[in-house]
């Protein structure tokens, strides 16, 4: 073999190597330029929440507490709200019925549709509210005409207020729960329909009568 074939058999080995290199390197670089289908589910999981973990509606369910139900209707934006003692002023037929903070005060009179109910709360602690304006003398000078009212406290207590069912030979009360009224005495038993406030003890859905008043007789 000449000097020329053998230099033009080197030229074409090392043409050839220096290709299969240039193949090789560009077929590496390519899986890494783009992203795989695995690498995108991977990223956009949720990660797994910790064993044990409550779930979302779980964690937000919780039972509410029984407490005093407001009557009327929720205060709305420009409703004045009052606060205190349910106090008889005055004689009839000038007598008024007010709302007036422990701390003292004038206090606000009540009127409107609901003001019979709230008369029949003297002595407790209420949340009443509606729109205010000037009340009629000789006192206070201020009244709320109430669209809603809420009993705080009857005695130290927060009592349950709803309205009385009588069904399957059992007396109910429909509040925030329906509970299954224990130890009422027939002449409450015989007032179904009436809305009232109970004290008592509650055990699951029964609650066992201590104290009741009415707030307002049946068809009222």
């Amino acid at each position: 073999m000449t000097g020329t074939a053998l230099g033009r058999m080197v030229a074409l080995v090392v043409a050839g190597l220096a290709a299969g290199a240039c193949g090789a390197d560009t077929e590496s670089r390519a899986p890494a330029d783009r992203p795989t289908a695995d690498r995108t589910a991977t990223d956009s999981a949720a990660p797994a929440p910790p064993p044990g973990a409550p779930s979302r509606q779980e964690s937000g369910a919780s039972r509410p507490p029984v407490g005093a139900i407001a009557a009327g209707a929720p205060p709305a934006a420009g409703d004045t709200i009052v606060a205190g003692r349910v106090r008889a002023v005055g004689a009839a037929p000038l007598g008024q019925i007010v709302v007036r903070p422990d701390g003292g005060g004038a206090g606000v009179a009540v009127r409107g549709p609901l003001r019979d109910e709230v008369a029949r709360l003297v002595g407790a602690e209420v949340r009443v509210w509606g729109r205010a304006g000037a009340n009629q003398p000789p006192t206070p000078p201020r009244a709320v005409t109430a669209a809603g009212y809420d009993i705080m406290s009857i005695g130290g207590a927060r009592p349950v207020v709803g309205t009385l069912l009588a069904r399957r030979e059992a007396l109910w009360l429909v509040a925030g729960d329906t509970l299954q009224v224990r130890g009422a005495p027939p002449e409450l038993a015989a007032r179904a329909g009436a809305r009232v406030w109970i004290l008592g003890v509650r055990d699951g859905d029964t609650l066992r009568l201590q104290s009741y008043g009415i707030l307002r007789e049946p068809g009222g």
